[in-house]
């Protein structure tokens, strides 16, 4: 017997129970234990520890979700406070200002210009005057204005085209501006929150079901709830005791109760009346 216990791929308890000394199969079995009673409430430990455990992953997976939950909250947070301190709209007012600055002192520069160069028609005029080029001065007159115009011409259109780029910029800017960029992403966080949460509500719930008709079983199984209620169960040499004809007078009874055993010798039988009939 010791050897098949060996052998067994299957985990064995040893419960012969009330054995003077030590057996073999006490040696080569997986665990051993004082009596069969006591084998059968050591196999059902396992079903009412699951139940505590399921209860346990579905608290840790909620913790972990909490957690990560809080992590991306305080990145968005950052996130919120950088582009705060980076807004592109700021940058594009200063640009504008830089621009409009640059328009007026191009402007200024070449109005400038072009006084001095009137001053020196004006000049040669009178230099000229006695030689009397005025055909001459006319021209370079009409030169001078025809030039004054274009550039003028050629400001407004630069400036013009410069605003209308500005203002393309600010519109292109604001559509993708980060505000709306972190809302969208709040949103997806908000709504991977709700499925997350679901999900693992839905997986706790489902679980739980599945745990309830096992333990509703394993309660009617366990011969520890019939002993809570004043029942025992009486055992000769390891097996248990069905009958009064089972017994003899002066053999050696245990009997198990809810809090321990009782260890008797039978002293007499009585037959119950409807054995009787």
């Amino acid at each position: 017997m010791a050897r098949a216990l060996a052998d067994c791929k299957v985990p064995t308890i040893s419960a012969i129970g009330h054995e003077r000394d030590i057996s073999i199969c006490d040696f080569v079995a997986d665990k051993r234990v004082a009596t069969p009673t006591a084998a059968a409430m050591s196999l059902g430990e396992g079903y009412v520890n699951s139940g505590r455990e399921l209860d346990n992953c579905g608290r840790r997976i909620v913790n972990v979700m909490n957690q990560k939950l809080m992590n991306a909250n305080q990145r968005l947070d950052m996130l919120m406070s950088a582009v705060n301190g980076a807004n592109p709209k700021k940058r594009i007012e200063a640009d504008k200002r830089h621009l409009d600055h640059l328009i007026k002192t191009l402007s200024a520069q070449t109005l400038n210009s072009i006084s001095a160069k009137k001053a020196r028609v004006r000049e040669l005029s009178v230099f000229v005057g006695g030689m009397s080029p005025k055909l001459l001065i006319d021209r370079r007159k009409n030169i001078l204005n025809d030039f004054e115009r274009r550039l003028k011409d050629a400001l407004l259109t630069k400036k013009r085209s410069e605003t209308e780029k500005i203002s393309f910029l600010t519109q292109k800017i604001l559509k993708y501006t980060p505000d709306r960029k972190t809302e969208k992403l709040k949103g997806k966080i908000d709504n991977l929150t709700y499925r997350m949460c679901t999900a693992v509500k839905t997986k706790v719930a489902d679980n739980k079901a599945i745990l309830a008709p096992l333990n509703a079983k394993l309660e009617t199984l366990d011969p520890a709830g019939l002993l809570s209620k004043g029942y025992s169960f009486v055992m000769m040499n390891g097996s248990p005791v069905r009958s009064v004809f089972d017994v003899s007078l002066q053999d050696e009874l245990e009997i198990r109760l809810n809090d321990g055993y009782i260890n008797s010798f039978v002293t007499g039988k009585k037959v119950s009346e409807e054995n009787n009939g």
